[in-house]
């Protein structure tokens, strides 16, 4: 880690908005585990499958899957499958360019009928939306309403892409940021 930041002032900018350079440090000790634990015990009491037990009846509405402009490890079938094991009551699927209820949709009808013929037991209610990366777009957000498994519209966390450059767009798609 840089020293740069040697002085008072300097020790409480902000990284991210979040972390200070302080805390980046303590996070980035090579002992931090170890520190964690002794300052937690009640950690010691995670073990492995009690994710089981917290996810029942618990709702996703942040989950993000392949395919993707990044990597994702898994598809929405392949999560909807683990989230019906885990007795998981809904899952929420976002995609940052393109309406993912109807893909929601379809991975529903899959997981309907693996419940219909007896390979899971417990039903998962799977949804989708639209975003608005490209732009605000009333007229895609009304045809967006019309898909069946669609329940939520996600917002533009900043007019920057997640690598601080404006994204290209062109100028029919794009309104008001």
């Amino acid at each position: 880690m840089c020293d740069f930041a040697a002085d008072d002032a300097a020790q409480q900018l902000l990284v991210g908005r979040v972390l200070t350079v302080k805390r980046v440090r303590e996070l980035n000790a090579k002992d931090y585990f170890y520190q964690m634990h002794k300052d937690n015990p009640e950690m010691l009491k995670i073990y492995p499958g009690i994710e089981n037990e917290l996810l029942k009846g618990a709702i996703d509405c942040h989950i993000h899957a392949y395919p993707d402009f990044v990597f994702r490890s898994q598809d929405m079938i392949q999560i909807a499958i683990d989230a019906s094991k885990a007795g998981m009551r809904a899952l929420a699927f976002k995609d940052h360019w393109n309406v993912s209820a109807n893909a929601a949709y379809l991975a529903q009808k899959h997981i309907d009928y693996l419940v219909e013929k007896g390979e899971l037991t417990h039903r998962v209610e799977i949804y989708g939306g639209s975003g608005t990366c490209l732009g605000m777009n009333p007229d895609a957000i009304r045809i967006a309403l019309q898909y069946p498994n669609f329940k939520m519209i996600w917002f533009r966390r900043s007019p920057l892409s997640a690598s601080g450059v404006a994204p290209a767009i062109r100028k029919e798609a794009a309104c008001a940021w």
